[in-house]
């Protein structure tokens, strides 16, 4: 198959293309309906916020191990694209429950069926992505945008029609974006058919790369740069009604980050090729730094907030690109699976659950705007690590 254009800088072949973008858009396009939107839902549904915080943490606590799982699995059976087709499937299944009246504790156990189905299948995804572009990694940006472009749609487009009609449809609106998840994974032929798995896969043991001093400190980097997101995932939308800024204002800064992301993931593929991703890596954790900076400093500047979400491009959108070329590097084709699973359980999953959980204690105990000077503080340890990742 092939799955590149001939040329160094032009783009994927639209039959690999095509599939790819589709899926990633509209596995994003459901987190643009469950991130902003669920919690209202639920609390329509007369659910409490301390029910919906445990909602909440079930879905993230799934991220720690469900990654994991699917990528042994993908690597032992060299099935990556039946895997991700049983994560969709299994996690539309469970979702549809979700049409019928629910208590408190079907709630809590559908969350939980779901959420370890969906939540294995984006490490499985971004791994089938990578093995489809093979040396044309560099391209991953400009078919990843297509997810960003799914939550902006979505959380956007969702936003105004609720204005109009009863968020109680918002759970058919999700269903219905898993079924068409469900039909492009079908179209996802496997990449090596059972004769061609690797042996080593199914005897070889992934703690051996772990040693290395490289990929090490390339997890803890991972975690402390998605721990210093806590403050911002949790508390930033309650943090900026604190300096009288509207909801509909609120929503247009959450926007402007995804759409600074989409703009890097266009004009990536150049950057990397210029200064390459050591330089990019160094250069998202500074910004980050800065981004939090910025938010504690003025938070009632309309004019820093904005600019402030611009340095999303780098704190997210840079950074899991620069990632993604540092799995692909350090976990070959027959670990593949794994290393994907372990980047998104360390810094999603672990990184992203002590950040929140840390956040909560804190916004009880300090002034609101230090958890951004905290978080900058925590970004900023992993310099410490980011020299040891050229070591062999």
């Amino acid at each position: 198959m092939n799955n590149a254009s001939n040329s160094d800088g032009g783009c994927v072949q639209s039959a690999t293309a095509v599939p790819l973008s589709l899926f990633y858009f509209f596995y994003f396009s459901f987190l643009g309906c469950l991130l902003p939107f669920w919690p209202v839902f639920l609390e329509g549904q007369g659910f409490t916020g301390y029910q919906i915080g445990l909602v909440q943490s079930i879905f993230l606590g799934t991220k720690i191990f469900a990654p994991s799982v699917a990528g042994w699995i993908s690597d032992r059976t060299g099935f990556r694209a039946r895997v991700i087709r049983v994560g969709v499937l299994g996690a539309g299944t469970f979702f549809s429950l979700f049409l019928l009246d629910f208590s408190l504790y079907e709630l809590l156990i559908y969350s939980a069926l779901y959420s370890v189905f969906w939540n294995a299948i984006l490490s499985q995804f971004e791994a089938y992505t990578l093995e489809s572009l093979g040396n044309r990694a560099h391209l991953y940006s400009k078919i990843r945008m297509w997810g960003s472009i799914g939550f902006i749609v979505l959380s956007l487009g969702l936003g105004g029609l609720f204005d109009f009609v009863s968020i109680s449809w918002l759970p058919i609106i999700m269903v219905s974006i898993v079924l068409c998840a469900g039909l492009v994974s079908f179209s996802l032929s496997e990449l090596r058919n059972e004769d061609e798995v690797f042996s080593g896969a199914r005897t070889k043991s992934v703690l051996p790369l772990l040693k290395r001093s490289n990929v090490a400190a390339f997890l803890v980097i991972c975690l402390l740069t998605q721990a210093s997101h806590g403050p911002y995932y949790s508390f930033y939308s309650l943090y900026l009604k604190e300096f009288d800024y509207s909801s509909g204002v609120i929503g247009g800064l959450w926007a402007l980050g995804v759409v600074s992301e989409v703009v890097l993931f266009l004009i990536f593929p150049s950057w990397v090729r210029r200064v390459g991703p050591y330089f990019l890596l160094k250069l998202s954790i500074g910004l980050t730094a800065v981004r939090w900076m910025m938010i504690g400093v003025l938070p009632d500047s309309l004019l820093f907030i904005a600019l402030s979400q611009i340095l999303h491009a780098f704190s997210f959108g840079c950074l899991h690109v620069v990632s993604m070329m540092y799995v692909q590097k350090f976990f070959s084709k027959e670990f593949s699976g794994r290393g994907q699973a372990l980047y998104s359980g360390v810094s999603f999953g672990l990184g992203g659950a002590i950040g929140a959980f840390f956040s909560g204690v804190m916004w009880e105990i300090l002034v609101h705007g230090m958890l951004f000077y905290v978080a900058a503080g925590v970004v900023l340890m992993s310099f410490f690590f980011v020299r040891c990742l050229n070591e062999q």
